[in-house]
């Protein structure tokens, strides 16, 4: 696994309340392509902290832990002739929740799935958010 440094920006609630949906400043960020990934052999997306019921981040024993959905980057079913990767519905339907932790909050090691395969009555897992209901 590829685990590379770098800083996060804070994004808070405070943030989100500023934004205009006619402010011509409010755009989605530009993403280079050679941005930095987490995994060269995961497509990772919708990524989830583990937090309490008032919302906020929860920390166990110092470590922040995310969840993403993930699914196997497949050359074969997913990459134009000129190499750039796409999303088909393929992925989705082979995404699968899994979660990471970090001490520090900008570097993210993979912990692995968070359900065994078979445990769901359908075959796709999705994003929601992972509330820690106990200790």
């Amino acid at each position: 696994m590829t685990n590379i440094e770098f800083k996060s920006s804070r994004w808070t609630r405070a943030d989100t309340l500023k934004v205009c949906i006619d402010d011509p400043t409010t755009t989605q960020p530009l993403i280079d392509y050679n941005f930095p990934v987490m995994d060269e052999t995961l497509f990772i997306w919708d990524t989830m902290p583990l937090m309490n019921f008032d919302g906020t981040i929860v920390s166990v024993n110092g470590w922040s832990i995310i969840f993403t959905l993930t699914a196997e980057r497949r050359p074969d079913l997913s990459k134009y002739k000129d190499g750039r990767y796409y999303i088909t519905s393929d992925c989705h339907g082979r995404s699968r929740i899994c979660y990471w932790y970090s001490r520090n909050g900008q570097s993210w090691e993979f912990g692995g799935r968070v359900m065994q395969e078979g445990v769901l009555p359908t075959s796709r897992e999705w994003a929601g958010t992972p509330i820690l209901i106990n200790e």
